[in-house]
């Protein structure tokens, strides 16, 4: 039984993830978004500052992502390049 990781497609879809997580950024209010009620512009501050958070920690979750899938295919690259290294012999 054998396992064959086709490097270059992992590479492109790795590269995609983190591409895709790199492109996560932070969005600022509007001065307009903070004219309002106190508790209103409070809550909706909160609820945006809380939005912003998760958003950026998903982003660097699609980057972690795509650093370990392209570290554990790069093992698995190499342990494959290792066994027909041996049989050869």
């Amino acid at each position: 039984m054998s396992i064959g990781i086709n490097i270059s497609n992992l590479n492109a879809r790795a590269t995609a993830l983190r591409t895709a997580g790199e492109s996560f950024t932070r969005q600022e209010l509007n001065a307009i978004d903070e004219r309002s009620t106190i508790s209103a512009v409070s809550n909706s501050v909160t609820a945006h500052n809380k939005a912003n958070q998760i958003h950026m920690t998903v982003g660097e979750y699609l980057v972690q992502s795509a650093n370990l899938i392209q570290d554990i295919g790069a093992r698995f690259f190499e342990i494959d390049q290792d066994a027909a290294n041996i049989m050869q012999r």
